[in-house]
């Protein structure tokens, strides 16, 4: 493209130069036999018309050059515009899947407590209603032997069934001893 430049301004100063030079003809000529050349006014003026024509022209190549310049500038910010906006995309969309799995954990792990809490009340529930269990069968124990010590001394044997939360919700214990009651 330089060097096709280069080529048009040396042709274009090639023919300023012979313009100049038939002008400079024209006027050593005027004043002698102007009437007699009328051709000569007439080449000069088309020669005059085409270099007019051939500015025109370089300087719409010119133009038209520039214009193409700049829509290639153009294409090429809009090119790095949606290139820009696809990583924006992309990274957006990167970070809004680290969060929906980040959320996805925290709620997984909350489901795990609550769980997990769940679990431990139940035990503690169980282990309750154990604890009253046995409470309950020692008083009542203890009742059968006031009642039935009347001042002499006795042995009391007896065997107890109870619940253990570990051992498929049994817990069996014998209960043998020997008191002596006396009154």
């Amino acid at each position: 493209m330089v060097r096709a430049e280069e080529s048009d301004n040396f042709s274009c100063r090639g023919f300023d130069l012979v313009l100049k030079e038939l002008v400079s003809l024209h006027g050593d000529v005027d004043g002698k036999n102007n009437a007699q050349r009328p051709g000569f006014d007439r080449v000069l003026r088309e020669l005059f018309s085409e270099r007019e024509k051939v500015t025109m022209a370089a300087e719409q190549v010119k133009q038209s050059e520039l214009l193409m310049a700049e829509r290639e500038k153009a294409a090429v910010a809009t090119a790095l515009l949606k290139q820009k906006d696809e990583t924006a995309r992309l990274l957006a969309n990167q970070q809004n899947d680290h969060l929906t799995r980040q959320d996805q954990l925290i709620a997984r792990q909350e489901r795990e407590r609550q769980e997990e809490r769940r679990v431990v009340l139940e035990q503690q529930a169980r282990q309750q209603i154990f604890f009253r269990e046995v409470i309950q069968q020692l008083q009542e124990e203890v009742k059968v032997l006031r009642h039935s010590v009347s001042g002499k001394s006795r042995v009391c044997q007896g065997r107890v069934m109870l619940k253990q939360p570990d051992d498929s919700n049994r817990f069996r214990s014998s209960f043998d001893s020997s008191h002596s009651w006396r009154s």
